[in-house]
């Protein structure tokens, strides 16, 4: 017999043995008090290497004997007791398969979620792990953040559909309606589990849309500062092709709500944000005929704040747009030109810029005279 077939049958024979202890040192657990004798046993004695695994086989022995709750107690303690443990994990998602297979539903949702507390990108346990140690992690982590987020997303678009219904048109499952603040949370925790996501995996091909989706749930949630931003990560930073012009739009409108639902200093803010996102929009989405509307808004408001050299150049701009601007989009921009020219004492191009505005104006207008 080769001497390396040898050893690999004295190395089998060794792991054999081992289990067969730890299987024996299980069963003897097993007629004590479960996963806590073991826990009890070991505070005692001192923690052992192996300790881990005799959970592992204490809960695969209640498995065996379809003592389901005993099963899943046993990895629930395990993880309570070693929170940091690289086995913990694994365990985890066995505890959700002992769920699933004793008829433990109500348990299953959140289980996913208290996955999600430990191990996610929110957890002490990523923060202390490598990229490397992280992706035994990512299969569960990506399948779980996905049901979570859609489900609490249905769950909150569920509750909305509901309060509009009248009292004696709503299903019993709807009785009582929620309130704005229940839905409100519902959305906001349906955006965290998106946001955590997209931060585990920015690469991803879905994350675009789970970005967009997040943006969604702010919104609905009332968090427009956080939609803003959301929105303008699909449309400028993936510049995501099936959703990128719309995302971008939706943040133009949601700043143009927060510009009219604020004053002073706010307001302001709104104000220089709203334009600097309109000009995104023109950058990026030249071809959207939304975007020439958006650049013609922007110049007329920075116009009016004074901010003449900026509204200037985005008049220019509109003017010239191709295909052209509508009537109404031109007659801002030139008005504009010609308002800034005549400041700047520039009288023949302001003349100039005031005939071309004057060639856009029925009569009737209240500006033409």
């Amino acid at each position: 017999m080769p001497a390396g077939t040898a050893v690999n049958q004295l190395d089998g024979g060794k792991k054999n043995l081992a289990e067969d202890t730890l299987r024996v040192l299980a069963y003897t657990f097993a007629y004590q008090e479960g996963a806590q004798s073991i826990t009890q046993a070991y505070k005692t004695r001192g923690e052992r290497p192996y300790q881990p695994l005799i959970y592992g086989q204490l809960a695969d022995y209640y498995l065996e004997k379809k003592r389901y709750k005993d099963s899943a107690d046993t990895y629930q303690n395990f993880i309570g007791q070693f929170p940091t443990n690289d086995l913990g994990p694994d365990y985890f998602v066995r505890m959700i398969e002992v769920y699933k297979v004793g008829g433990f539903p109500s348990e299953i949702l959140p289980a996913k979620e208290a996955y999600v507390n430990n191990y996610g990108v929110n957890s002490t346990f990523w923060a202390n792990k490598s990229a490397s140690q992280r992706e035994p992690l990512q299969v569960h982590l990506k399948q779980f953040l996905d049901e979570l987020s859609s489900y609490y997303h249905a769950q909150a678009q569920q509750q909305t559909a509901a309060s509009k219904l009248p009292v004696n048109k709503r299903k019993p499952a709807e009785q009582p309606v929620a309130t704005n603040a229940t839905a409100a949370s519902l959305y906001l925790k349906a955006a965290s589990y998106y946001a955590q996501y997209v931060t585990a995996f920015p690469q991803d091909s879905a994350s675009p849309n789970m970005t967009f989706l997040m943006a969604e749930a702010y919104a609905d949630a009332g968090s427009m500062a956080e939609a803003v931003k959301a929105y303008e990560k699909v449309a400028y930073e993936y510049k995501d092709a099936a959703k990128g012009a719309e995302a971008g739009y939706s943040a133009l409108i949601i700043l143009d709500q927060l510009v009219k639902a604020t004053q002073g200093e706010t307001q302001k803010q709104w104000q220089a944000r709203k334009t600097q996102s309109a000009v995104q929009f023109a950058d990026n989405y030249a071809k959207d005929n939304r975007a020439v509307a958006g650049l013609a808004n922007a110049t007329d408001d920075l116009f009016q704040r004074g901010e003449k050299a900026q509204a200037l150049q985005l008049a220019q701009r509109v003017v010239n747009w191709q295909p052209p601007a509508t009537p109404a989009q031109q007659k801002t921009a030139w008005l504009v030109i010609a308002h800034t020219q005549f400041d700047l004492m520039q009288y023949k191009e302001a003349e100039e810029a005031y005939r071309k505005a004057l060639a856009l104006m029925p009569q009737s207008d209240p500006q033409y005279k």
